[in-house]
């Protein structure tokens, strides 16, 4: 019977809309300067990294825009557009970095004087990261 009602309360904990919403920020994290490794050793063109960058965000749902400055900017939203992530893009040929840019209903704050925002905001970061490692390592 113990069994039984931890299992009940396990699943109402986990499927109730209030527990994953009121989870504490955690500190943001960027990736900056990160290596880009091709499985050929071929060393890419600009193109080819904006390229393989903007296809990886794109298969992931994110929408890409590019800036004047040579950056791109790709946003994320779910939930019927209440809740966003905006992460800016630079890139070269030996390297590219994805930082925070700004975001919606993600509690964004600064706690200890570093800015935090919603777990779920460096998880997706994080996959989108790895996945375009997986990209350039194809190449």
């Amino acid at each position: 019977m113990k069994f039984v009602s931890w299992f009940l309360f396990a699943f109402v904990l986990t499927f109730s809309g209030g527990a994953s919403a009121a989870r504490a920020p955690e500190p943001i994290v960027n990736y900056v300067d990160v290596p880009i490794t091709t499985g050929s050793g071929k060393v890419l063109t600009t193109d080819e990294v904006k390229q393989g960058i903007r296809a990886v965000a794109e298969r992931r749902k994110w929408v890409v825009t590019e800036q004047p400055d040579g950056k791109m900017i790709a946003s994320l939203s779910w939930n019927r557009d209440r809740h966003s992530m905006f992460v800016e893009i630079a890139y070269k040929p030996q390297s590219y970095s994805l930082t925070y840019r700004d975001s919606i209903n993600l509690n964004y704050a600064t706690v200890d004087g570093q800015p935090s925002i919603h777990p779920r905001y460096n998880g997706y970061v994080n996959e989108m990261k790895e996945a375009i490692r997986i990209e350039f390592m194809r190449m």
